[in-house]
């Protein structure tokens, strides 16, 4: 994501996971700690937006990642679709837990056994 070397500071920042959990606890921590206190959920209330963006940039890797997902090209997609719709039928054959994995060239569906 941060291919440049003047980002190489971000970079150790988000190699590090522990950096990024630390500021997240230091900032909610608060809100939930705090419930109780008169007059805090107007204060969370406004600043809301800079937590928000704060949680955004905090999570910029995980949300890169989750909107890279979403560029499937168009077997995968495909297979994708299928391995949902063969799910599908399998729980409505009484099987609970089914998952699968698609690719390109197909897709596998895994799960426990069928309740006897």
């Amino acid at each position: 994501m941060f291919g440049r070397e003047k980002y190489k500071i971000l970079r150790r920042f988000y190699m590090q996971a522990i950096w990024p959990l630390v500021l997240e606890f230091v900032l909610l921590a608060p809100l939930t700690l705090g419930a109780e206190t008169p007059g805090i959920a107007s204060v969370y209330l406004f600043l809301s937006p800079w937590i928000i963006a704060a949680l955004a940039l905090l999570n910029l890797p995980f949300l890169q990642s989750a909107f890279d997902s979403f560029r499937l090209d168009m077997p995968v997609r495909r297979n994708h679709a299928l391995e949902h719709a063969t799910i599908l039928a399998l729980r409505g054959q009484g099987r609970r837990r089914a998952g699968g994995r698609a690719s390109s060239d197909g897709f596998r569906v895994f799960g426990g056994p069928t309740p006897g």
